[in-house]
């Protein structure tokens, strides 16, 4: 996994927000209004591929069984960076998430498992496509299993600081902009 240099990061998603999505109940057990891009190692050529839910592998037509898509009901909004939806599949390779793209043609991220607050993995996989994470998860990092005290975690925090900087800057302006407005309206 390469990363991005944090000065190369972008803003694009700062204000993306989770939706609560029921991936079964929403979009139908077919699948018909969704489709994901996940990882998975094949069990016969061993490869690492892109796959759809209960897709088979490109290589050598075997079940990848591994795949199942999106887990839990969220969707987190992402706007994909540079990447389409296959190479930013590849991209989250090792985190516990998917690339899901909506009937609308909206693109995405779903979680593939659960059971602990995934945040640290969510604010990876946006950095990991160019992006600062959204400051909805930036603002949140769990302290938890020795979290923040590798070199790895240390570069996801200073994207979700990034994050938080741009928000405050932009809420700063915002407050700024509003206190003109009042001052203008108290002149009159």
């Amino acid at each position: 996994m390469s990363r991005t240099p944090i000065g190369e990061l972008t803003y694009q998603d700062l204000n993306s927000v989770p939706r609560d999505i029921d991936w079964r109940e929403a979009y139908g057990e077919d699948c018909e209004g969704w489709q994901s891009w996940e990882t998975a190692e094949c069990p016969v050529c061993e490869e690492t591929v892109v796959t759809t839910p209960s897709g088979c592998c490109p290589d050598c037509d075997a079940d990848l069984e591994s795949a199942e898509g999106p887990m839990m009901n969220y969707f987190y909004p992402c706007s994909l960076g540079r990447f389409d939806a296959e190479t930013a599949a590849l991209a989250l390779d090792g985190l516990p998430l998917c690339v899901v793209e909506l009937r609308d043609g909206e693109t995405g991220l779903a979680l593939t498992g659960g059971g602990m607050d995934l945040t640290w993995e969510i604010c990876e996989a946006f950095m990991r496509l160019g992006l600062v994470p959204p400051s909805h998860f930036a603002s949140d990092l769990p302290g938890m299993a020795g979290r923040g005290e590798s070199e790895h975690d240390r570069w996801i925090i200073s994207g979700c600081r990034l994050a938080l900087e741009a928000a405050r800057d932009r809420a700063l302006r915002a407050l700024d902009r509003l206190e003109d407005q009042a001052r203008q309206w108290a002149e009159r």
